[in-house]
């Protein structure tokens, strides 16, 4: 396995979704809605909506 070629595969994807404050952003976002009172289908498709526009807060897109 190429561990060089992965690191710079996942650096590229964290630079294109706005860099590492962005992805924090997404991840707290997402923690929110793993924690909320939303039913499991709910639950299941927030997080695509979520991740569709990097670093936006919920509901912003």
């Amino acid at each position: 396995m190429d561990f060089k070629s992965l690191f710079k595969k996942g650096k590229k994807t964290v630079e294109e979704r706005g860099g590492a404050e962005s992805v924090k952003a997404d991840a707290g976002e997402l923690k929110d809605i793993a924690g909320s009172n939303s039913s499991l289908t709910d639950k299941a498709q927030d997080p695509a909506e979520a991740i569709k526009d990097p670093g936006a807060p919920r509901g912003a897109q």
